[in-house]
Order: structure tokens, then sequence, then C-alpha cells
């Protein structure tokens, strides 16, 4: 985050803002597009510089609404569906997945995906079955099937419905 938003980090520079508090500032610019961070990065610095001396830091809420409120004005797409006002979910399942990329720490990179349930456990299955095979972590197993590196691992599902759901 601080060197995707320089003005920013300039005015958190003054070390009154504890590890919470930029993690928060962190968290709610993470998906922030490109084309919105420089004006974003303006006005977060805007706020979070002192107008008077002896002002008190902004705590952690206050913090998330102030943050929110200004990627919101910049970038409305890179906040996350409320649904008290934005409704609920689509019905159709597909349009709620989500596959995003965090990539804030230099050393490593978090992938966050949103399937359905039943995606989901069979895509776990194949994964823990992959990291079985190959004695080695989750995250390894993902990345040798992303490769195609995976060989001849198996995994049967057996998959029942529900009949009086319909």
């Amino acid at each position: 985050m601080l060197t995707r938003l320089p003005a920013t980090a300039d005015a958190l520079a003054c070390g009154a803002f504890g590890l919470d508090l930029v993690r928060i500032l962190a968290d709610v610019t993470a998906t922030v597009g490109e084309d919105h961070l420089a004006a974003v990065d303006a006005d977060l610095a805007e706020a979070l510089t002192p107008t008077r001396g002896r002002q008190v830091v902004p705590g952690p809420r206050v913090l998330r609404r102030s943050v929110t409120e200004i990627v919101g004005q910049h970038d409305p797409s890179a906040l996350p569906p409320d649904p008290d006002t934005d409704g609920p979910l689509p019905a159709d399942p597909a349009h709620q997945l989500d596959f995003t990329v965090d990539t804030r720490d230099a050393h490593t990179t978090t992938f966050h995906v949103t399937m359905t349930p039943d995606e989901a456990t069979g895509t776990l299955r194949i994964v823990d079955a992959v990291a079985a095979a190959h004695h080695t972590s989750r995250a390894k197993a993902f990345a040798e099937l992303v490769h195609g590196a995976a060989g001849d691992v198996s995994v049967t599902l057996n998959c029942y419905r529900n009949l009086d759901s319909g």
C-alpha cells in the first residue's frame, strides 16, 4: 500500500498511526484500480494530515468509514457489496463468484477466490489430494495444479442431490 500511495505514506510517516490503523488503510485501498490511485492517494493524504496542533488520530471505526467513503467517491467498484444498500447478491451463482489478488506483501501474493460450495468442495479435495500425494502444502499443491505438474493424482467425488429441495 505504501508504494502504491506515496502521498498517504508521507502522511503516515509522522508515526502517529499504529499498525492496526495502517492495516485498515491497506485493506480498504487494496482493490482500488490503477486509474483511481492518484485521486484516492491525494484525498487520503489530506484526510490523514492533521489540521491543527495536538489533533487526535482517528479511531479504527472512524478511519475505516472515512477511508471507505473516499474510495467510494473515486472507485465505487473497489468497495465490497453492502447487502443493506446494494440489495441481495444475484441469484445466479455465476455472478457471485470472485477472484482477486493481493500483492501488498513483497514476499507473497494472496489469492482470494469466491466459489459456490460444491465447486469449492471439489477444488479443495483435489488440492488436498495433490498435497498428500506429493507431501507438500496446499499452496504448493495448488501451484502444481495450475502449472499442470500435479501428475496422475485422482479424486473421486460422490455427488448427491437433495430430493427434498428439488
